[in-house]
């Protein structure tokens, strides 16, 4: 497979793996890689494979580790490439790119805990009017109002979510 550096670098993952092995901190796992790259396993091992048969890296076993562990270490070229993609700001922007993603999906979650309290909410004032429906002697709220239109009772359910985080 003779892949150019052009062709590599417009392959999902590439850049991102670069940009990571530019890092002080980077150890040279596949873990490290793997966690940081929003790519499949087999994608990145595709990378890496791609990158070693440019000579972008080299692939060597970490003597150190406790158990036989391979690491990846950027090479001279690999450096060249490193230090272009410094001066084009990529390092920079892929970090700050990674922050957001990760506060993308803090968000995420926050809205997905906030509308289960709506549902929670929304089912409690179904249950609620299913029983005034059922009985209306029931002692009910009387600053509820109810109706058999959903739209209504998500419309109560939002106004007193709002009220609550007044």
């Amino acid at each position: 497979m003779n892949t150019s550096f052009a062709a590599f670098f417009e392959r999902k993952g590439a850049v991102e793996l670069l940009c990571i092995a530019d890092r002080r901190d980077f150890q040279g796992r596949f873990t490290d890689l793997d966690d940081e790259i929003n790519v499949s396993h087999s994608t990145l091992s595709k990378r890496l494979s791609e990158a070693q048969e440019l000579g972008l890296i080299t692939v060597a076993i970490n003597p150190e580790a406790s158990s036989p562990e391979t690491v990846y270490r950027t090479t001279q070229t690999g450096k060249q490439i490193q230090n272009e993609m410094r001066k084009l700001g990529l390092p920079r922007t892929y970090e700050r790119l990674r922050t957001v993603e990760e506060l993308f999906a803090e968000g995420s979650e926050e809205l997905v805990e906030w509308t289960e309290s709506l549902d929670a909410a929304l089912a409690e004032k179904a249950e609620e009017y299913s029983k005034q429906v059922e009985d209306p002697d029931v002692n009910m709220n009387p600053d509820v109002e109810f109706s058999p239109l959903d739209s209504q009772v998500k419309s109560a359910v939002f106004d007193d979510l709002e009220s609550i985080e007044r």
